[in-house]
């Protein structure tokens, strides 16, 4: 490790606050550490933002010019950047916990993305009519269920990652197809977690159907 990473590390050990987003460029070639970065974690809520998008790109589909956001905070905003970058998006809806704030938000990203950008009284009517859906809040308690959504509708769902939080109702999850990038952690940090009495969800992945039985969670019972 160079002299000057050392001697910062060292110093985070000498009462200093902590600090978020820190990142280290590593040399490809020595493994060496070439650069510290301190973004404030910035850098890890674009790539967010990014994984997002590239979700969009292949699983949404291809005409869709319409989303709903759920959520509007810097996530919020920064999904819907990111997606328009993979779709023609010509319309957004948003629904905050504050209306207040979805107004500032509807406001910024029309001004600032080009697009129409309305509020939603509530989710279900924000979900009623669009072709994407983004949820970005903290939740403890489910804003989607199936009764919610229409065939065809692409849901990111991105704001459970934590024990606690919890979007997108497990129903909704087991009338569609669900697709995470690691099964193992969805279930301990995201809507799979959340499995209450004897309700089942349907996985479709790799090629096989598993089915979870939740009364239960660390069972999983037929291939």
């Amino acid at each position: 490790m160079p002299t000057q990473a050392r001697a910062f590390f060292n110093s985070l050990s000498l009462g200093l606050p902590s600090l978020n987003g820190l990142m280290l460029v590593l040399s490809a070639k020595t493994g060496l550490t070439e650069a510290v970065l301190l973004d404030n974690e910035y850098m890890t809520a674009v790539r967010t933002a990014a994984a997002g998008a590239v979700a969009a790109r292949w699983l949404a589909r291809q005409d869709s010019k319409r989303v709903a956001i759920i959520g509007a905070g810097e996530q919020a905003r920064l999904q819907l950047r990111a997606l328009t970058l993979v779709r023609d998006i010509e319309e957004a809806v948003v629904w905050a916990q504050t209306e207040a704030a979805a107004h500032v938000y509807a406001a910024e990203m029309a001004d600032g993305l080009g697009v129409h950008c309305s509020v939603a009284p509530d989710v279900c009517r924000g979900l009623s009519n669009v072709e994407i859906a983004i949820t970005t809040m903290p939740s403890h308690e489910p804003l989607v269920k199936a009764s919610d959504v229409r065939p065809g509708l692409q849901i990111t769902a991105m704001g459970s990652d934590a024990e606690h939080k919890n979007e997108v109702r497990l129903g909704l999850i087991a009338a569609a197809r669900y697709i995470c990038d690691r099964l193992s952690q969805t279930r301990v940090l995201a809507e799979l977690r959340h499995g209450r009495g004897g309700e089942r969800c349907c996985i479709r992945g790799a090629g096989r159907r598993h089915y979870w039985a939740w009364h239960r969670p660390d069972e999983r019972r037929g291939t």
